[in-house]
């Protein structure tokens, strides 16, 4: 049985709500990283991690700094993290 005799279509699941297709990514990881950390305010591991849809902030954040990138960061004031501002090369 497939699932058109199954009364389903190309954009049902299996219980008749309609699947959710996202849009794909217009930039890339590192491409969102670099807008967050060229912005005035920087950008935090974890607004990187939101942001740029990663799991892991240190690794583009260092992929960035082998491009050339000048990255530095600035402990948060009362916090245990830091944020992160970054220039072109």
């Amino acid at each position: 049985m497939n699932w058109h005799e199954m009364g389903l279509s190309h954009n049902k699941n299996a219980f008749g709500g309609k699947i959710k297709v996202k849009a794909p990514m217009e930039k890339t990881q590192i491409e969102c990283v670099a807008d967050l950390i060229s912005r005035p305010k920087g950008a935090t591991s974890f607004q990187i991690i939101i942001g740029a849809g990663t799991v892991s902030p240190h690794a583009r954040l260092a992929e960035l700094k082998a491009q050339g990138w000048n990255i530095f960061k600035v402990k948060v004031e009362g916090k245990k993290h830091h944020t992160y501002f970054g220039t072109k090369p």
